[in-house]
């Protein structure tokens, strides 16, 4: 019966205008005058009938369907997809991480030091926010003496090292210590942080370790007071192998500044947000990143060295395999950094 009127109505649409003296005119019915698109979509005439074009997340002739984000299952490893707005977000199992839950960080082995801006533009309660992106990033990490070590520097006017590498080997010594961290307002000097980088943070009494990936995550707001000691410093930091992560909040943040900071290629290590409540919509990608750029430890022992369990490390996202020396089927290189007794032995054979 709808169809019947609404054909009706097209064919009544099409009506004839006579006047005297004048040509015939047949005028087309515009069907887009009844607003048929829902949920915001376009209306596109085409002759007789309409096409709609569809705002993200809608579909069908009318864009009247919601398109469900997790119907393909797009979480990997695991994960559960959850719709938010008219994408998704995914909540990995312990040990992944990324957008989809591609990433395994599980076993990554890296020293990060985190470079946090504490001047006066941050404010404390935007530095309680920086605060706690941290503590959710260090949450994906496998926090031990053997594999992830953290540390954290702040600066503003001055530089105060919060704690060095080898200070706290777990995750719950490093909430509580990022926790007792005191915002201290002052001048955005990123120089002496980059310098602190270089001559201190990854030095092996810090507790640095040598052959293994240094990462280094900056955090700030603004220009630096000293623009010209900043690239300068930065330069010399590139170049000793220092992975370095730049993340940017707000317009105050020149691009040319952060890709001085940041390693090489920019594009890779820069991340440029609005605001810092922008900071959790970076976190899988920038934890994909550094379990990436960290290593993957591995030992020789059968079950980890089968067909199986080596394509599925293959399909891990780019992830590094530090080998075992074949030495033992079932010693792992960090323990020699704990049992310094066979360290000692050992470096007879």
């Amino acid at each position: 019966m709808k169809t019947l009127c609404f054909l009706t109505l097209t064919v009544i649409a099409v009506v004839l205008t006579r006047t005297s003296g004048t040509k015939q005119s047949f005028p087309i019915f515009n069907q887009c005058l009844w607003n048929p698109c829902k949920n915001g979509g376009q209306c596109i005439r085409k002759g007789f009938f309409f096409v709609c074009k569809c705002r993200p997340g809608y579909t069908g002739r009318n864009c009247q369907i919601r398109v469900n984000p997790c119907h393909k299952r797009p979480c990997k490893n695991g994960g559960v997809c959850m719709r938010l707005g008219n994408g998704f977000h995914c909540k990995c199992r312990p040990g992944y991480t990324g957008q989809n839950c591609q990433t395994y960080c599980k076993r990554a082995v890296a020293d990060i030091v985190f470079v946090l801006d504490e001047s006066g533009s941050i404010t404390h309660r935007n530095f309680e926010i920086i605060k706690k992106f941290v503590k959710n990033l260090i949450s994906i990490f496998p926090i031990s003496r053997t594999q992830v070590r953290v540390g954290v520097i702040t600066f503003s006017t001055y530089i105060k090292n919060e704690f060095n590498l080898n200070r706290y080997f777990t995750h719950r010594q490093l909430y509580y210590a990022i926790n007792r961290i005191r915002y201290s307002n002052g001048a955005t000097n990123t120089h002496l942080a980059l310098n602190y980088l270089k001559r201190h943070a990854f030095q092996s009494r810090a507790g640095g370790r040598k052959l293994i990936p240094q990462i280094a995550i900056v955090i700030t707001d603004g220009r630096s007071t000293h623009p010209k000691l900043t690239r300068d410093t930065a330069r010399i930091l590139k170049h000793s192998g220092i992975q370095v992560y730049a993340i940017g909040i707000g317009k105050q943040v020149p691009r040319s500044e952060l890709v001085t900071i940041a390693s090489n290629p920019s594009k890779e290590y820069i991340y440029g947000i609005n605001s810092f409540r922008d900071l959790t919509k970076i976190k899988s990608s920038i934890a994909s990143k550094t379990c990436l750029g960290a290593l993957f430890q591995q030992d020789n022992a059968k079950p980890h060295t089968a067909r199986k369990t080596s394509n599925n490390i293959e399909e891990l996202d780019g992830v590094k395999v530090l080998l075992q020396p074949a030495y033992s089927p079932d010693v792992a290189p960090s323990d020699y950094g704990l049992f310094r007794s066979m360290q000692h032995f050992m470096k007879g054979y």
